[in-house]
């Protein structure tokens, strides 16, 4: 929800867009052809960019996997166009599995949860062996300070 603020910046900074790295996602509300492509669209418009380095799909919806999987297509398409340098997942192993089962080109990278006190170790390893970059979110461990404004409060993880 930053895309605005993150293209001023940018844009104010007075950097080369070469000298930095600019990822987004898609959001799961967005998993059709059409809302892919749209998704996308707004999200450039809204950076004020023409590409960006890596696009990563949200999370995955397991009850409708056909849209995420649809998704998943489209961000191949628009990395093949070069809007996208990168594509990337917000996946857990089961559905990385089921990825790998449906569509053999895979993943550059995974995103998902890991943190001091909250190590995948098996997630870790899976991607390993896949060649898969591991990218973390919530790597400092406190996402619940993000909905409190309690400056003493701590993660839920433990």
């Amino acid at each position: 929800m930053n895309e605005e603020q993150l293209g001023e910046g940018l844009r104010a900074s007075g950097l080369a867009r070469d000298e930095v790295f600019i990822e987004t996602k898609l959001w799961i509300s967005d998993y059709t052809y059409d809302g892919a492509m749209h998704g996308f669209e707004r999200s450039l418009g809204k950076l004020g960019l023409d590409h960006v380095d890596l696009y990563l799909l949200h999370q995955p919806a397991p009850a409708e996997f056909e849209r995420t999987l649809g998704a998943w297509k489209v961000l191949g398409e628009i990395a093949a166009s070069g809007r996208a340098h990168r594509r990337c997942f917000e996946f857990q192993r089961s559905a990385d599995r089921s990825r790998y089962r449906r569509d053999r080109r895979g993943p550059r990278g995974q995103s998902g949860r890991a943190a001091p006190l909250l190590h995948q170790f098996r997630l870790a390893a899976f991607h390993a062996e896949k060649g898969i970059a591991t990218q973390a979110w919530s790597p400092i461990g406190g996402v619940n300070r993000y909905f409190t404004d309690d400056p003493r409060a701590r993660s839920a993880i433990r």
